[in-house]
């Protein structure tokens, strides 16, 4: 999955946050400019457009939310180093069971893999919600214990908190973004593969319900929640709109759910199907015609297993 590419992780200052601050630039300018009085007239306060002002507001979040989901991105890297090149599993760690009680890949949920990380001092938990966040229910969890968390069940022993909560479907969640099922038939993905078109960390998106064929050898969803609160983070009502971050940790801005068409395939995730075709890769759904089982599905997930059947998204 891939647009237009800002730089990589290597760099200090990406080509989108370059961007954004000439768009926020822009913006201003405008402002200023619209403001000059006509001839007798009492001049305007610059960059004081309600428009304007609420439209650069927007790119500083989408800007700070790109910064986040790449940082996570960093993380997972920089684990990987250390682990044999694999990101991070608590099932290979928690063998002993001392910091949750579900047994062997049981214990790889969304929660558990970023409590994990932030316990090991990879990010803090404010940086796992976005500044763009449309959910009430997601909120920063300023209560994470980084010794002796008291909810594991061993607390002296414990690898992470498992107060840090990704379900935000039942009370309040900690966790915005959507990453990479691990699953088994994904794990090759769940990698350091620097894979340019392997999306691992997003923006989560909507609930889709199925997948057909688009112009130009698009793919796109069907049946998908157009109220989706998901809509809300970027852009405007009628669609989603997100950061995506790949494995190569560049980040895209992407302004659909549905996959491109024409030459923009080239460099498109895909799929082999039952038929042995391959077949661009719709990021937030699991296809079913999948012939190997890899396909990229991004999702938040508070079960999990070795099977991607024993996976459970939630989604808004």
């Amino acid at each position: 999955m891939r647009t237009n590419r800002s730089v990589r992780s290597a760099r200090g200052f990406t080509l989108v946050e370059l961007g954004a601050c000439i768009a926020i630039g822009s913006l201003f300018t405008g402002a200023y400019l619209v403001s000059q009085p006509e001839s007798g007239k009492p001049a305007a306060q610059p960059g004081t457009d309600p428009a304007v002002i609420a439209r650069a507001q927007a790119v500083a979040r989408q800007v700070k939310d790109a910064t986040q989901i790449r940082g996570i991105n960093q993380a997972f890297i920089i684990f990987a180093n250390n682990n044999q090149e694999r990101y991070p599993l608590p099932s290979l760690f928690d063998t002993e069971n001392h910091t949750v009680k579900p047994t062997g890949r049981q214990k790889d949920t969304t929660a558990n893999i970023m409590s994990m990380l932030i316990y090991n001092g990879s990010f803090p938990p404010e940086m796992l919600v976005s500044p763009a966040e449309a959910n009430a229910n997601i909120k920063h969890f300023d209560k994470y214990e980084y010794s002796g968390p008291r909810k594991s069940v061993d607390p002296a022993k414990a690898l992470w908190d498992p107060a840090l909560d990704a379900d935000f479907t039942d009370g309040d969640g900690h966790i915005s973004y959507a990453h990479l099922q691990p699953s088994e038939k994904r794990l090759p993905k769940w990698s350091n593969t620097f894979s340019s078109s392997e999306a691992v960390v997003s923006n989560r998106g909507p609930k889709i319900e199925g997948v057909e064929a688009g112009e130009n050898g698009a793919r796109k969803p069907t049946g998908e929640d157009a109220m989706s609160t998901t809509y809300l983070i970027h852009g405007e009502r009628q669609t989603w709109e997100g950061n995506v971050s790949y494995n190569d940790c560049h980040v895209d801005f992407i302004s659909s759910t549905a996959t491109p068409g024409g030459e923009s395939l080239k460099n498109w995730a895909h799929y082999t199907d039952a038929e042995g075709k391959s077949v661009p890769d719709v990021v937030f759904f699991d296809e079913a015609d999948d012939k190997k089982g890899d396909n990229l599905f991004l999702g938040i997930f508070t079960r999990a297993g070795s099977q991607a059947k024993d996976f459970k998204p939630i989604w808004d």
